[in-house]
Order: C-alpha cells, then sequence, then structure tokens
C-alpha cells in the first residue's frame, strides 16, 4: 500500500520537471515492493500454497538467505525516501519563481498606471485647459485663439503619438536631455504658457552627471505632475522654482503663493502616490509642505546616474528620507 501511494504521486512530481525526483520516487516504490517480497512472503517452508514454493528455502537454495534481501531493500527505501527530501527544496524553488514572477507582473502594472496617470492622463488635463483658455480668447482676439488652437492641434496629436509609441513598447517613447535642469525647464515653461503666472528661477552650481533613461522619465512625470496641480488646483499667481546642483544629486524646490493645503498632507490620491513612488525609484526622496493660503512647496532630492533609478531599486541609501 505505501508503494501504491508513493507511486500515485508521480503525476504531483511531473510539475516540478526534475527527473531525478522522478527517478528516485519510482526506486522507493520499487525497494518498497521488494520489502514486501522478502518480509512479507518470503516465509518459513509449510505444506500448503504459496508457502510450499515461495520461502525461505527457496532463496537459500538461490543462495541469496532472506534476511539479506531484506536489509537490502531496507537500504533501498532508505535511500530513495531521503533522497526524496529534496522535494521540499524543489517545491521551495518553485514557490519563489511564482512569487518572483507575480512581483514582476505587479511591477509592471504599477509602471503602467503610473505612466498611464502622469503622461497620458496629464496630457489631456494640459489639451483640456488650453482648449478652456482658447475658448476665453474667442470673443475677444479670435486670431490668438485660432493660433492657440494650431498649437493645443501639435499638442494633440504629440498625445496620440505618445500613446502608440506606449501601446507598441509599454512605455512612452519620448527623448528626453540627460541634463535635469533642461527637463524641469521644459515642464516649468508648459505650465506658464497661456497664463499669466509668473516664473522665478534660481538656479545653483553645476551639474556634476547626468541621469540615466529611467530616472529622466521619473523626473520628467514628477515635474508635470507638480506643475499640473499648481494649475488645476492652486490658482496660484507666482511660482519659484529653485535648483541646487550638488556633487550627488541635486534638489529642487518648487514653490506657489496659491491657496495651499487645508490640514495635513494627504497620503492618498493618485498623483501624490505617484510623486512619491517615482522619486524613490529614482535613487531620491521627496517632501510636500503647505497652509491654506500659503501656497505649497514641493521638495524632492535625485542622485546622477551611478546605478540609481533602476525599476524597483527603492533601497537607495537616499530613498528612506
Amino acid at each position: 500500500m505505501s508503494a501504491l501511494a508513493i507511486l500515485a504521486q508521480v503525476e504531483e512530481l511531473a510539475r516540478l520537471r526534475r527527473r531525478s525526483l522522478r527517478f528516485c520516487l519510482i526506486g522507493s516504490a520499487m525497494a518498497l515492493f521488494l520489502y514486501t517480497f522478502a518480509g512479507g512472503l518470503m516465509v518459513p517452508p509449510a505444506s500448503f500454497f504459496p508457502a510450499n514454493v515461495l520461502n525461505t528455502g527457496l532463496l537459500m537454495s538461490l543462495g541469496l538467505p532472506a534476511p539479506v534481501l531484506r536489509i537490502l531493500s531496507s537500504v533501498l527505501v532508505a535511500y530513495f525516501i531521503f533522497r526524496l527530501l529534496e522535494v521540499y527544496d524543489a517545491e521551495e524553488q518553485r514557490y519563489r519563481e511564482t512569487v518572483r514572477e507575480r512581483e514582476m507582473i505587479w511591477r509592471e502594472r504599477e509602471k503602467i498606471r503610473r505612466d498611464l496617470h502622469d503622461g497620458v492622463i496629464q496630457s489631456i488635463y494640459g489639451l483640456a485647459l488650453g482648449l478652456e483658455h482658447s475658448r476665453n480668447l474667442l470673443a475677444d482676439n479670435p486670431a490668438a485663439a485660432a493660433d492657440r488652437l494650431k498649437v493645443l492641434t501639435g499638442q494633440a496629436e504629440g498625445i496620440i503619438n505618445d500613446l502608440r509609441g506606449y501601446l507598441a513598447g509599454l512605455h512612452l517613447g519620448r527623448e528626453l536631455p540627460a541634463d535635469p535642469v533642461a527637463i524641469i525647464k521644459e515642464q516649468v515653461t508648459n505650465l506658464a504658457r497661456g497664463t499669466e503666472l509668473e516664473i522665478n528661477w534660481q538656479i545653483k552650481g553645476a551639474a556634476q552627471g547626468g541621469l540615466d533613461s529611467e530616472q529622466r522619465d521619473h523626473l520628467y512625470h514628477m515635474v508635470a505632475e507638480i506643475c499640473s496641480n499648481i494649475r488645476r488646483h492652486a490658482r496660484a499667481s507666482r511660482v519659484r522654482v529653485q535648483v541646487d546642483l550638488g556633487g550627488e544629486g541635486f534638489k529642487v524646490t518648487i514653490k506657489d503663493n496659491g491657496t495651499g493645503l487645508v490640514g495635513t498632507v494627504p497620503d492618498h490620491g493618485q498623483g501624490l502616490i505617484n510623486l512619491r513612488q517615482r522619486a524613490a525609484l529614482a535613487g531620491g526622496w521627496l517632501e510636500i509642505a503647505g497652509s491654506p493660503g500659503r501656497g505649497t512647496t514641493v521638495t524632492f532630492w535625485l542622485p546622477y546616474s551611478i546605478g540609481g533609478g533602476r525599476e524597483g531599486d527603492g533601497n537607495s541609501r537616499y530613498a528612506g528620507r
């Protein structure tokens, strides 16, 4: 019965894709069958069947005493059973592979979610705000409204191209400069375009390095999200942008004079979650501060490309600040 029970596990072990385990499984079952034969069927000679045919005397006549056969089968059972303990290692390895695969799927879903929210959705928000501005211009300055609509048409085509590139390669295929200041200036310029928003710049130091492709992408979306929040929610008239370029990284402070935050800084909201995640994934940190009527300040620090900025690399020495 033990041998048959072990043989019933052959199909169960097949999913582990280890031939050695299958061999040991069958070997242990055969060893148990041998022990059944040597220990149960091989009895002293008797006048009834099958003891009058299959008995210890038959084995002695073949030069193989029954105790020797029992010991041999017991040794084989022990050997194969001990070898079968490797099934626990195989199961653990398979479990780790499954967990790793699920983690990779989760990370990819998180990346898709962030890219869609921070890229495509923010671009559509910007397009909607531009259309609203163009509508206000129609009555007083139709020529300016027409020019603005041409610009918005180009933005719409850019969004379509981004979506096509994203669907083709599951990433937004824009080319971004390695210089972080250039990325920041582009987004803040887009923030002020078509508005009376006053931008005050302060750039200190000189960049000691560049950003890798993933860090550029995170920085682009972070500044785009911050600028989008200022334009949609802050009702600000002035924004101060300070960039401190250091030896290992750079710190950016973006402060507006808008309505500010009511109560404590929220720890929910997809945009704020994405901001913090992107800062950590790029190897840095991010802080948000503000009070009602006194505007909001967003400060973040990112390192230059020295092994940081890889997806999932949130264990940087700066990430937990």
